[in-house]
């Protein structure tokens, strides 16, 4: 037994129609079989990117007559990465029936797995604190961020604790603190059922001694917002941050996200905006370091974060 080039081990002496080719020279000559499933450009980009990432983890199938069975996708990346070689297994047993078949069989059952929603929240996040870039999963960002955040890279610098007020006024670097995974509109639903219904809102109100500068005296919000609320306010007071604290622009607020068509967290009252003025959705945003990472140690993610930034954004990290 030996490796071949591309890490695989095959039996020079005892080759079956399933081993891996030792030839695995690129044939122009190639010709795929009828394939219903379509690979349009990004798609080809991503799978050459996990070529390059993981290396050569699935070969081509073909089926010893210059016929691609399997592997249309791989064989297009290879392609475009001026591969002249790529790893094959050749399927010469099967019938022309059997070919045609096994080509919609391959694609209809990686369609029909699903998945285990918790453990793939679990994962992405860990891959994401570790700062691993997580378009090589193969989600692009727009999926990344429909559930609910975006790839970045780590990093929490610390709120200025009682008796070291930080007033640092310099606009907060949305790329110094990000997490992957923020709470959905799903989460929400699946908890508080339809927001419409209005179950978890309560009338907090607010301590007065917090009841400084903008911090408003009532907040109707979801009875989960108003202890880390409660908490980013003693910080925001103890560290002099509440004077940044400009405008109250609201909690509840039955709508659609600002550029989107999902719901907002507004609407089941877990999120808050503030200095709305100075901080428009799709802007660069406008909030001291020491102020957003009041909210952040209290519970908070921010949505100046997102790829598009909303810089007014508040919202629970968990449920």
């Amino acid at each position: 037994m030996q490796k071949d080039q591309f890490g695989f081990t095959v039996d020079e002496e005892n080759p079956t129609e399933t081993d891996i080719s030792v030839s695995n020279s690129m044939n122009s000559a190639w010709a795929s079989f009828a394939n219903p499933r379509t690979h349009d450009d990004a798609q080809v980009a991503q799978i050459a990117a996990s070529i390059v990432e993981f290396g050569w983890t699935n070969p081509v199938l073909v089926d010893g007559d210059n016929g691609v069975i399997a592997g249309h996708g791989r064989l297009a990346a290879a392609r475009r990465l001026g591969l002249s070689e790529v790893p094959v297994i050749e399927l010469g047993h099967l019938t022309p029936n059997q070919k045609r078949a096994y080509i919609i069989n391959d694609k209809k059952l990686e369609l029909a797995a699903g998945w285990d929603e918790e453990l793939l929240h679990l994962e992405l996040g860990d891959l994401a604190s570790n700062g691993y870039d997580l378009t090589l999963t193969g989600f692009s960002d727009d999926e990344l961020e429909a559930r609910g955040g975006t790839a970045t890279r780590s990093g929490r610098s610390a709120c200025g604790g009682a008796g070291s007020p930080n007033t640092d006024p310099q606009p907060y670097s949305p790329h110094s603190t990000r997490r992957f995974l923020m709470v959905t509109a799903q989460d929400c639903l699946k908890k508080y059922g339809p927001a419409h219904l209005e179950k978890a809102m309560v009338l907090w109100d607010v301590p007065s001694e917090l009841e400084i500068g903008v911090i408003p005296k009532r907040i109707y919000c979801n009875r989960d917002l108003v202890q880390p609320l409660e908490r980013a306010f003693r910080r925001l007071i103890s560290t002099g941050q509440v004077n940044h604290l400009k405008t109250w622009d609201g909690c509840f607020n039955i709508r659609n996200k600002r550029g989107g068509r999902s719901t907002s967290l507004h609407a089941w009252g877990v999120a808050i905006d503030v200095n709305a003025a100075w901080n428009g959705f799709g802007r660069t945003p406008q909030l001291p370091q020491a102020l957003v990472q009041c909210f952040i140690q209290s519970g908070f993610d921010w949505g100046g974060t997102w790829a598009k930034p909303d810089g007014m954004h508040f919202q629970l990290s968990q449920l």
